[in-house]
């Protein structure tokens, strides 16, 4: 599989089969980390009323909450931390596209969606190994033939 092949796969790929997380606004940061260490996830969807108001993930819990001296994870709400608006893609976004809007927007996850529904979250670290697979692949195939 080429490097081209990877940048046009969509990022329903990434999702399929894969549970996803959410949590309310106002529970509490404590919550979203407890959550996030039990699932061994990186990022939650941030859900009010079955909409998507926002995401929250490890880099907000450390930065925003915990290197704050005003904010204790046990009392303040995910709402306080979490990015909002959320960016979102929708799940024929290809890899490559995807990969380029999260670099310039600077974040390392995503959820994915259809429409106005939420089907899951994907990370950076799961499009650079998808990545890196298809450039394997396309580096055994070229050994192959010269053997």
């Amino acid at each position: 599989m080429s490097f081209h092949s990877v940048a046009q796969k969509k990022v329903k790929h990434l999702i399929h089969g894969k549970p996803h997380y959410t949590i309310a606004p106002d529970c509490t940061v404590q919550n979203a980390a407890n959550l996030m260490k039990k699932k061994n996830i990186s990022a939650l969807s941030v859900m009010q009323d079955k909409q998507l108001s926002g995401v929250v993930c490890e880099r907000d819990i450390v930065h925003d909450c915990l290197g704050s001296l005003d904010m204790d994870p046990m009392t303040t709400p995910v709402s306080r931390i979490m990015t909002t608006p959320p960016i979102t893609v929708d799940k024929n976004m290809t890899l490559g596209i995807t990969a380029v809007t999260m670099i310039e927007n600077n974040i390392r996850h995503v959820p994915v969606t259809a429409g106005a529904k939420v089907l899951g979250m994907i990370s950076i670290q799961q499009i650079v190994e998808e990545f890196k697979m298809g450039v394997e692949s396309s580096i055994a195939g070229q050994l192959f033939v010269a053997a």
